[in-house]
């Protein structure tokens, strides 16, 4: 294994969101622990370059643990420390990741860790693999293809297609524009891409999101955010 690698540590936080890659993610760090993590990550000297991971709330120890942890890797892009200690922060989604709970351990800091990089499971769309390539062992990991198994072509763009109509047809006819822009900026990034974008964008309870996050296939992902569409709509009519 490579000095990066062999040395490499990602800190894990633990919250009641989901962070999806490609897109801003503030957060606001109050607990003594999680600014220690945020020190470490930030040392010019961190293995983990300035990147943790956000993963939903660790299950009681006392009880059964799932067999993989699935979550983001952030990259921090701007912080302020608070007179208090505190720390506000602007983190960037880089990519998913999915590692075995075994990989987890508990640091004295009272914050956990994967200590284990060549389990991290990255997809590269559509977030940033320089920032993780110190991270994962070239060749023992498992990434997923290119592309992420986005499905028949064709399926894809009538999926995408149906979801544009739909949401400029809910959308207040004076925000129609601006809601057009950002659709089309996000399409120019892929399906894999724009499907994760509306998965953060659109009203859903957390664990939705998170089944959204952990999805591998982009046609599942756009065909479960139009049911959800049609289901919105027969219960708040378009204008």
């Amino acid at each position: 294994m490579g000095a990066a690698a062999a040395s490499s540590r990602l800190p894990v936080f633990p919250l009641d969101m989901v962070a999806f890659p490609g897109q801003q993610c503030p957060l606001y760090l109050f607990e003594p622990r999680y600014q220690v993590m945020l020190h470490r990550v930030l040392h010019p000297e961190s293995p983990s370059h300035r990147c943790f991971a956000i993963c939903p709330p660790l299950e009681d120890p006392l009880q059964s643990q799932p067999e993989a942890v699935v979550g983001t890797v952030v990259e921090v892009t701007h912080r302020h420390w608070n007179d208090d200690g505190s720390a506000s922060i602007v983190t960037w989604g880089a990519a998913r990741v999915r590692a075995p709970s075994s990989a987890l351990s508990l640091t004295p800091y009272g914050f956990h860790e994967l200590r284990e990089p060549a389990a991290l499971l990255v997809d590269e769309e559509p977030g940033s693999p320089a920032v993780l390539q110190p991270l994962v062992e070239t060749g023992e990991h498992n990434p997923v293809p290119q592309g992420e198994g986005t499905g028949a072509e064709e399926e894809v763009e009538a999926l995408v297609e149906r979801l544009e109509e739909g949401l400029l047809l809910h959308t207040p006819r004076e925000a129609r524009p601006a809601t057009l822009r950002k659709i089309t900026a996000e399409r120019s990034r892929g399906p894999s891409a724009f499907s994760l974008w509306l998965s953060g964008a659109m009203e859903m309870t957390v664990e939705e999101k998170q089944e959204m996050l952990e999805m591998t296939v982009a046609a599942d992902r756009l065909t479960a955010l139009l049911d959800m569409l049609d289901a919105q709509a027969s219960t708040h009519p378009p204008e």
